[in-house]
């Protein structure tokens, strides 16, 4: 059985901030702050019953209390496939829900309300778009939806 979205949440330390990014593309709840201390960011995790993904086997050594896995790799693409196959984590059902950024969810954006930074070729070429109601970041789905979609698939 796939694990839902809304059943898991990770803490993530600083050495995996691209995991962080790929994670919340995916819709999973991911609490990234790369300037917290390791011991900061594992009260974090306990206190907010978060699984911690790390690479700092020292952090492991005091992570007794809260559910944790070694991050083996190097490698963000790696390191995804790794916690998508432990996890058996859902890949499709939640993708692109959260922000990037601030791990906010986002909510449509009607076109009249676009940013005026945002290009006429996009306006004009994209049906739907979605923004960040904390950062005000805006999405849309562009090419690089198949691309990613394409690199799931890969795995």
């Amino acid at each position: 059985m796939k694990c839902e979205a809304d059943a898991i949440k990770f803490a993530v330390d600083v050495m995996l901030g691209k995991l962080a990014r790929w994670l919340r593309i995916l819709g999973y709840d991911t609490f990234y702050n790369p300037n917290l201390s390791a011991m900061e960011l594992l009260k974090i995790a306990r206190d907010e019953n978060r699984l911690l993904l790390t690479r700092n086997k020292h952090l492991l050594s005091q992570a007794d209390s809260v559910q944790h896995l070694l991050v083996e790799s190097n490698h963000p693409k790696v390191q995804l496939k790794q916690v998508i196959v432990t996890f058996n984590l859902d890949t499709s059902s939640y993708i692109f829900r959260l922000c990037t950024l601030c791990n906010t969810e986002v909510h449509p954006l009607p076109k009249d309300k676009l940013p005026d930074n945002i290009p006429k070729s996009i306006r004009d070429g994209t049906e739907f778009f979605y923004q960040c109601p904390h950062c005000l970041r805006v999405y849309w789905k562009g090419s690089h939806i198949k691309r990613f979609r394409e690199f799931l698939d890969s795995l």
